[in-house]
């Protein structure tokens, strides 16, 4: 079993289609089938049933699915942690944001991160406030913009973005644990 079938059996089961799965995956259809192939054999268990025109995950294979999105992005923090070790402001801050606050917020905040942070680049995730905890207790997302007051959460920005990002006038981020603090470049605009 490698990283490379779990990320084809994830497309696979994403786009339900062997077909758009391979161009996702910049394969063959038949590379493609044949790896799916050989995990399925290997773990002795069918993770997809064929039909004629999609595809549709088993009950395991629902199950085997969820566990390798968990596993590809264990993997892929393994790469974080190393860039880090490096530059702390290296690699991707997943942030969630709701619709209401994104466009007063945005405008001003992403060509900030940006100037400050080059080599972070910002993946803007726009949704509800129970989707946007539940990503971010999830490990989905890194950071969360709401309207407060929200339920379970704590603010706990990362000591490096703090010392980096922080500015005079105060404002609290909110993060899946730890003490609160503050975070908030774009305020002193106002």
């Amino acid at each position: 079993m490698t990283l490379t079938e779990l990320r084809y059996i994830i497309a696979v089961a994403q786009e339900r289609h062997f077909g758009r799965a391979s161009s996702r995956c910049f394969i063959t259809q038949p590379a493609l089938s044949l790896a799916i192939q050989k995990l399925e054999n290997e773990l002795g268990t069918t993770i997809f049933e064929r039909r004629k025109n999609d595809v549709a995950l088993t009950p395991a294979g629902a199950k085997i699915v969820e566990q390798a999105q968990r596993v590809i992005e264990e993997a892929d923090s393994i790469k974080l942690i190393a860039a880090e070790g490096k530059d702390q402001l290296v690699g991707p801050l997943r942030l969630g944001v709701i619709a209401t606050v994104g466009p007063y917020l945005l405008p001003d905040l992403v060509p900030l991160l940006h100037k400050r942070a080059p080599a972070m680049p910002l993946e803007i995730e726009e949704n509800l406030t129970a989707n946007l905890t539940a990503m971010l207790k999830n490990g989905k997302l890194d950071a969360i913009i709401l309207a407060l007051p929200s339920m379970n959460l704590v603010s706990s920005p990362n000591r490096s973005m703090r010392k980096n990002l922080s500015s005079s006038s105060p404002s609290p981020i909110l993060g899946p644990t730890g003490n609160s603090s503050t975070l908030a470049p774009w305020r002193a605009r106002r």
